[in-house]
């Protein structure tokens, strides 16, 4: 796994893991929460690969769903501009919900 691939998963934690370096009062067995699944805070200096895989694939997903509302909203921007709910509802039928996007 890239060291650059690392480095952008650990900004995604960056608080966390910066107060573990810096000898925060958190304990190395409590963890930080990722879609459900519960990591060691010991484990964020140490990435697993497949972490970091997931946690990069999430950000570019979410990434392309705002991406493309935003082109949506610039090629049609009178109907954003009356009907801004319903568009919004409709792009969150298309992703289900799972892409991140806040209604």
């Amino acid at each position: 796994m890239a060291k650059g691939h690392k480095l952008a998963v650990l900004e995604v934690f960056s608080e966390t893991a910066a107060a573990m370096m810096l000898g925060s009062t958190l304990a190395p067995s409590e963890t930080v929460e990722w879609h459900g699944k519960y990591i060691p805070i010991a484990s964020l200096t140490d990435l697993p690969s497949c972490l970091v895989r997931a946690v990069l694939w999430k950000i570019y997903e979410v990434g392309w769903c705002y991406k493309l509302c935003a082109l949506d909203q610039a090629l049609l921007p009178q109907i954003w501009a009356e009907h801004q709910w319903e568009c919004l509802s409709f792009l969150h039928v298309i992703f289900l919900g799972s892409s991140g996007l806040v209604l």
